[in-house]
């Protein structure tokens, strides 16, 4: 029983698509191209650093998608999930929404982000081996109204974000030995109210969306809820962006509807890493390069082992 996730931003991008050229997935590139207009193959292939980062990214989700799709499909898939902008790349494996759709709105997302970031400049920090409680009590009694929980990532991990003045205060806080505080390469405070604006933007955006109803539940972000209808969707993408990622109750939904397997579709292993914190007898993939992918599907094929 098998639970599909999808990345978010903060994994590196730059050249990240160059092992996949000559893969027939590699075509969602182009895909993606096409509906958006954008350039993605000159950065994914490392030929230039300028690339949109957020189409980058649901870029190679998409490839990753396209060749578990061709092996497996959705069979035995009992949930997806995506942290963060992958929440719209779940939306695409699981047939609520077509890639070129979806990819259009990718790029409003982007936009509309990058002009809430410029108008309320923000900061993230991932904060590694403090209990939330902890943090959540030294965000309240420090930074006052400037700062916020924005991921509940794993039992030891979590991401705050806000205003760079009331983040570094918070950043002091938590700052001793056997602990970590570490700023994240993302322009913006993404799932706090800074996003407001971008939020109520991309929710207009999104009703022109034509959905279908997911084959497969998606776990959503904000609420770690199930969902399994066609409507609601303008909202609940909107609401992403200004509310806190909810990833380990979200991976505790999975495994409660019976995933026992994680693969995470997209570049880098921060997924399987924050699963394996969560639920430490889930066996977990990451199908990001074509030489992991193909050891991953042989052994997929065979039964699941961590």
């Amino acid at each position: 029983m098998i639970a599909l996730i999808f990345p978010g931003q903060g994994v590196p991008l730059v050249g990240a698509g160059a092992p996949w050229v000559g893969d027939p997935a590699w075509e969602a590139v182009h895909e993606v191209e096409r509906a958006t207009g954008v350039p993605l193959e000159g950065p994914l292939l490392g030929d230039c650093d300028d690339g949109d980062k957020q189409l980058m990214l649901f870029a190679l989700e998409m490839v990753a998608w396209r060749r578990w799709e061709a092996d497996h499909g959705l069979q035995h898939v009992v949930g997806i999930a995506g942290h963060s902008l992958g929440q719209l790349a779940a939306l695409v494996a699981s047939d609520a929404v077509a890639l070129g759709e979806m990819a259009c709105l990718v790029a409003e997302r982007s936009r509309l982000t990058s002009l809430a970031a410029h108008a309320n400049p923000g900061a993230m920090s991932v904060v590694l081996r403090w209990p939330l409680a902890h943090v959540e009590a030294v965000v309240a009694s420090t930074a006052g109204p400037g700062c916020w929980i924005a991921n509940d990532n794993s039992p030891e991990q979590c991401v705050i974000a806000g205003h760079p003045a009331h983040v570094a205060e918070v950043e002091r806080g938590l700052v001793q030995p056997g602990h970590t505080v570490a700023r994240l390469p993302i322009d913006g405070a993404f799932h706090t109210p800074f996003m407001q604006d971008a939020a109520s933007s991309l929710a207009r955006a999104a009703e022109h969306l034509h959905t279908s109803a997911p084959r497969v539940p998606i776990v959503l972000n904000a609420t770690a809820a199930c969902v399994t209808s066609r409507s609601g969707w303008p909202r609940r993408l909107g609401d992403h962006l200004v509310k806190r990622v909810e990833w380990r109750r979200s991976l505790e939904r999975l495994s409660r509807m019976g995933a026992h397997t994680f693969v995470q579709l997209g570049p880098g292993r921060t997924l399987v890493g924050l699963v394996r914190r969560t639920l430490p007898t889930a066996s977990t993939f990451a199908l990001s390069p074509p030489a992991e992918t193909d050891t991953a599907l042989r052994v997929l094929r065979t039964g699941p082992v961590r």
